[in-house]
């Protein structure tokens, strides 16, 4: 499934299009919200913005307005890029005021996070972030199979690219995100058809065809 940012109109005009395949991605900086979130119908998460710079009161802002609305996929624990150790301290910081919100927590792991002792009985969902090399590296692979053998979801963030699509959907991602897909969507389609929303969505059915015909 690919989680669509910023343009909500496009998610759901390419939902239709590509039944169970979108999804919808909120963060606090964006315009939209939960309530329109649910009112398209789609599956929806929440990122903390912590890429762009991390503003805990609107974060939590939003986390309000998230807990308790149906078909919320899992909400990120703020998180610092790239950091495995900060990520982690910051985690059990917010563990508390996440548990009382009572909405399913993703996880996001950086780079060096094979290094440490993860939480894995504490989230739903392990959210692959990190540098670019890091999450194409090994080390994430092996993460994203261990949360898979728990029973939990696995999110790649930032797969702009049919690459690294196919290699979050071979190592068994549920869901991608990328900042291309939707968010300034009339300047993709112009100067960046590469990163459309509509082609990753048609590779992606691709692939699930390729692997229904091998199996």
């Amino acid at each position: 499934m690919v989680l669509a940012s910023g343009s909500l109109r496009m998610a759901a005009a390419q939902a239709a299009c590509f039944p169970g395949r979108v999804g919808v991605l909120l963060a606090p900086r964006n315009a939209n919200g939960p309530c329109s979130a649910v009112r398209l119908g789609l599956p929806w998460a929440v990122d903390n913005g912590a890429y762009s710079g991390f503003d805990a009161a609107r974060f939590r802002r939003l986390l309000a307005k998230a807990a308790g609305r149906p078909r919320l996929l899992w909400v990120v624990a703020p998180d610092v890029v790239a950091d495995a150790r900060a990520t982690r301290k910051l985690f059990d910081a917010w563990r508390p005021e996440l548990a009382a919100a009572g909405v399913p927590v993703a996880f996001c792991a950086q780079d060096g996070a094979e290094r440490l002792e993860l939480p894995w009985g504490e989230f739903a969902c392990l959210f692959v972030g990190g540098s670019t090399r890091w999450k194409l590296s090994t080390a994430a692979a092996e993460l994203m199979a261990e949360a898979r053998a728990r029973g939990q979801k696995v999110h790649v963030g930032r797969v702009n690219s049919l690459r690294r699509l196919r290699t979050a959907y071979e190592r068994g991602a549920d869901s991608v995100d990328g900042s291309g897909y939707s968010r300034w969507h009339h300047r993709t389609a112009v100067h960046r058809p590469d990163m459309s929303l509509r082609r990753h969505l048609a590779f992606l059915r691709t692939l699930e065809a390729e692997r229904t015909l091998f199996d």
